[in-house]
């Protein structure tokens, strides 16, 4: 990842310079905290890098990692950036390994993908919740150790109704497979 990171142009992460890249990384082999002042006069934290995942807090209310995404010969930088004001929602680019943009498809997850029904609830109880809820963004977090994301569903208009009742009726999370032109279900 660390080659990646050095060969992305600045077009692509424009708040962190190749300056910032490489002092972050360095900072961060060096055992220190690898925050460095970006583009925009804030700071900048890399939080992890291994051989395929890289994660940074670009500011205060915007995350990005990075994963490289390896299917036989091909090989997919996917970037996951959320930005988390006033909710947490994430939008994912993908590159080929010369950081050009590339088609790639991603089988969102629908609200019914987080929907589970256990004893003493019935399908309409859910669909209650579901109107209570108002709107549902999505946040993707990649996953630093497999070809995989996990998605997280957020109601930042849900009522105190339907808060409470999400735990019961509402999975948090989702996970999407990784394949060789995009992510899945399965």
């Amino acid at each position: 990842m660390k080659q990646f990171l050095m060969a992305m142009p600045d077009s692509v992460l424009p708040v962190l310079s190749l300056d910032n890249r490489l002092d972050a990384v360095d900072f961060l082999e060096s055992g220190m905290k690898a925050t460095v002042q970006n583009n925009f006069g804030e700071s900048s934290t890399l939080l992890r890098l291994s051989d395929d995942y890289a994660s940074w807090e670009l500011s205060t209310v915007v995350s990005c990692e990075l994963k490289l995404l390896v299917s036989g010969a091909d090989t997919t930088v996917c970037m996951s950036t959320t930005y988390h004001s006033p909710f947490p929602e994430s939008v994912l680019t993908f590159y080929n390994k010369d950081w050009q943009p590339r088609q790639c498809v991603v089988e969102w997850p629908t609200d019914a993908d987080f929907r589970q029904i256990p004893e003493g609830y019935t399908l309409e109880d859910w669909k209650d919740l579901r109107n209570k809820a108002g709107m549902m963004v999505l946040q993707a977090k990649l996953q630093e150790k497999a070809n995989e994301m996990v998605v997280y569903c957020h109601f930042p208009m849900a009522d105190e109704t339907a808060k409470r009742d999400f735990p019961a009726l509402m999975k948090s999370s989702t996970t999407l497979f990784w394949h060789s032109s995009g992510f899945s279900k399965k």
